[in-house]
């Protein structure tokens, strides 16, 4: 698999494979039933939905997080958008 470190920094958590290609990567963990066309992993070491350098981040869902800041800083809130797409 190649591009494993922007799909982390990314925060793709799942990543989906021709059901023939078997990952040997120690980082991929299958994260579901092998399907007949499909193979579907865990990325292990993504970035997380929310990230704050500095501060402390939590997070329950997509729409809100808790931060603790010691100094003024940037929210990044990582996720692809389309349009039509929730």
């Amino acid at each position: 698999m190649h591009h494993l470190r922007g799909y982390r920094l990314a925060a793709v958590r799942y990543i989906l494979t021709p059901s023939g290609y078997a990952a040997a990567e120690p980082d991929y963990v299958p994260a579901g039933v092998p399907e007949p066309t499909t193979r579907i992993y865990q990325l292990d070491g993504s970035a997380r939905y929310f990230g704050a350098a500095g501060c402390q981040v939590t997070s329950g869902d997509r729409d809100s997080a808790w931060i603790v800041c010691p100094r003024r800083t940037t929210l990044v809130r990582r996720e692809a958008w389309f349009r039509g797409r929730r």
